[in-house]
C-alpha cells in the first residue's frame, strides 16, 4: 500500500495558525495575546501579521492596536467567524443608527435564497441576545439589496427552478417584479421592504460594498409601517445607504 506523503511549509502553517487563532477568538487580540496562544515569538508573529494585514486578511485597529480577521477571508470563504468579525466592527455603527432613528438596526448577509440577520440592535437597549434570524431573500430589504448587487444573471440561476414563496399579501412572487425592484434599488442605493416578510413590518437596507465591488453584508433599519413609509421611508433609506457606505470606508481605512 502506497504511503501518503505529508508536505510541510513552515511559513504557511504559521500564517494559518495566526488566522485560526484570530478566528477562534471572541474578541480582537493584541500581539502579545496572539503570541501566547500560537507559541510564536513576537518578531515572527509581527512579520506574518504585517503581510496578512497588507493583503487584507487581517484588520489592525489603529487605536487599540488589536488584530482581527478582515473581509478578505470572508470574500474567500464566507466563514462564520469572518461574518462575526464584520458584525462586531459594524456594531458601533448600528447602535448609533438605532439610537438616532428610534428603529431597530441590523446587519445581515445572503446565503443562497435566504438572508441571515447576524446582529440586531434595539434603540436605547443595545444588541439583542438572540440566534441568527433567517428569512426569504426576495421578501427582505437586506436580501433585495444584496441580490441587486449580484445582478439579474445570478438571480435567474437562483430562482430558475424555485418559485418565489408568498409569505404575506404584499410579498413579491414574480421574478420579473423582483428584478425590476433590484434595478430601482441600484438607482436609489437602498432596498425597501413593505410588509412582505411580516405584516406591518417595513424595512430599508443599504449594501456594504468592498473595494472589489462585492456586497457581502448589508445594514438595515426596520419598524412599523407608520414609521417607515412615504417620506420617512425615503429619509431612512438614504440614511441607511450612507451609513453602509461609511462602514465600508471604515473597514478599508483600518485594513
Amino acid at each position: 500500500m502506497a504511503k501518503t506523503q505529508t508536505y510541510k511549509s513552515q511559513s504557511l502553517e504559521r500564517g494559518i495558525a495566526i488566522l485560526d487563532c484570530l478566528g477562534d477568538s471572541a474578541e480582537p487580540l493584541t500581539l502579545t495575546e496572539l503570541c501566547r496562544r500560537t507559541h510564536l515569538d513576537t518578531g515572527t508573529a509581527y512579520r506574518y501579521l504585517a503581510v496578512l494585514t497588507r493583503h487584507r486578511y487581517v484588520l489592525k485597529d489603529p487605536v487599540t492596536r488589536r488584530y482581527s480577521l478582515s473581509y478578505g477571508l470572508f470574500r474567500l470563504g464566507h466563514r462564520p467567524y469572518a461574518l462575526a468579525t464584520l458584525a462586531r466592527h459594524a456594531q458601533r455603527f448600528i447602535v448609533e443608527l438605532a439610537d438616532l432613528t428610534g428603529l431597530d438596526a441590523s446587519v445581515g448577509t445572503l446565503e443562497g435564497r435566504q438572508v441571515v440577520i447576524i446582529e440586531t440592535v434595539r434603540p436605547g437597549k443595545g444588541p439583542v441576545d438572540a440566534d441568527p434570524e433567517y428569512s426569504d431573500a426576495h421578501a427582505s430589504a437586506v436580501g433585495k439589496v444584496l441580490l441587486a448587487h449580484r445582478g439579474d444573471a445570478h438571480v435567474d440561476r437562483l430562482y430558475r427552478d424555485v418559485p418565489l414563496r408568498r409569505i404575506t399579501d404584499t410579498t413579491i412572487v414574480s421574478l420579473q417584479r423582483l428584478q425590476g425592484e433590484m434595478r430601482r434599488t441600484m438607482e436609489a442605493g437602498y432596498a425597501v421592504e413593505r410588509g412582505e416578510r411580516r405584516p406591518n413590518l417595513h424595512a430599508v437596507a443599504g449594501a456594504v460594498v468592498n473595494p472589489g465591488g462585492e456586497a457581502n453584508i448589508a445594514i438595515a433599519l426596520s419598524g412599523p409601517a407608520n414609521r417607515l413609509s412615504g417620506a420617512n421611508e425615503a429619509r431612512h433609506g438614504a440614511r441607511v445607504r450612507d451609513v453602509a457606505r461609511e462602514f465600508a470606508a471604515y473597514i478599508v481605512d483600518i485594513s
